[in-house]
């Protein structure tokens, strides 16, 4: 038993990790393997690199009677494995911490996207665009540093029959793409990156130090936003998981969402792109000291890992 935590303690902390366990272990085989771990940071809006995933099983995975790994994680490998992570701030402490620290999910917005970015009938994750001129689509939900606002928000978004330029980034509140017919980040009130990988901060070129790449059929794009440190990491991976490119940009916006331009169609099919996954978090504005991603209930708990691991939960 952790010298940390009493009995009580104990019991209440394994109760709560067997639910999460649960989620985990889709499958119910009371084991979680690499397709498991890879479909939970996907919805999570998290990069599931094959690399990462092996790696996260790897240091859980434990020896059995025979010597052997068996290359799943049971629930005891588990539990053993978040309290180990929690003193580090990393690892799977760190995806039980963010899965129960999720905020409402996102979706697109039918009332502000543009009339030819369409919304799939059997897939409300999916939107589709054809036909001329620049049309954008954003995401309903808003994050910024408010008390009761959502601050920190990770997404995967995935790009099928590229048809033209694409454009992607975020924008702040008074934007209204509906009422747009050019590409959204030469807008005052916009961050992204354009078709050709140019970085644009308020209607400003980043620079030529400031590159992302040209978006193609079968790439995802991940945003991890956080605004209480005005920053926002771009990443595209190519369909080998291989990352294309990845920027950090100051995102000096109150307020902000998920926006996504699409370019004068030029082939036969309809842009495509699917929101894989993402969570939303709040980072309490009073514990917040300069240049931290975390709150200092956060910060002070990865020192004792039976404190950080009940914290999290």
């Amino acid at each position: 038993m952790p010298s940390g935590l009493s009995a009580d303690e104990e019991a209440k902390l394994e109760q709560v990790l067997r639910k999460t366990f649960a989620e985990f272990d889709t499958d119910g085989s009371g084991k979680v393997d690499e397709q498991e771990i890879s479909a939970m940071l996907q919805n999570m809006g998290m990069i599931p690199t094959t690399e990462q995933v092996k790696k996260l099983i790897e240091e859980a995975d434990q020896e059995g009677a025979d010597g052997v790994k068996d290359g799943e994680i049971d629930f005891d490998e588990f539990f053993a494995a978040v309290k180990k992570d929690a003193g580090g701030g990393g690892g799977f402490a760190e995806l039980v911490n963010r899965k129960r620290n999720q905020g409402p999910a996102a979706k697109w917005d039918k009332e502000k996207n543009s009339a030819s970015a369409q919304i799939d009938a059997n897939d409300a994750r999916k939107l589709t665009k054809a036909g001329d001129g620049w049309s954008m689509a954003v995401l309903d939900r808003l994050f910024n540093t408010t008390s009761s606002g959502y601050d920190a928000f990770d997404c995967l978004l995935k790009f099928d029959n590229v048809s033209g330029a694409v454009s992607v980034g975020v924008a702040s509140q008074n934007y209204n793409p509906s009422n747009e017919s050019t590409d959204f980040i030469e807008n005052p009130k916009a961050i992204g990156s354009n078709c050709k990988g140019d970085v644009f901060v308020k209607g400003k070129p980043a620079g030529v130090s400031t590159k992302m790449c040209e978006i193609q059929s079968g790439d995802t794009f991940q945003l991890s936003l956080r605004m209480a440190t005005t920053s926002a990491t771009f990443t595209v991976l190519g369909p080998n998981e291989k990352i294309k490119a990845s920027v950090q940009v100051d995102v000096q916006l109150p307020q902000a969402t998920l926006v996504v331009g699409f370019g004068p169609q030029t082939g036969d099919k309809p842009f495509d792109v699917t929101l894989l996954g993402q969570s939303c978090e709040k980072t309490p504005q009073s514990d917040l000291a300069v240049n931290e991603t975390e709150s200092n209930e956060k910060k002070n708990a990865r020192d004792n890992s039976e404190a950080a691991a009940a914290m999290s939960l």
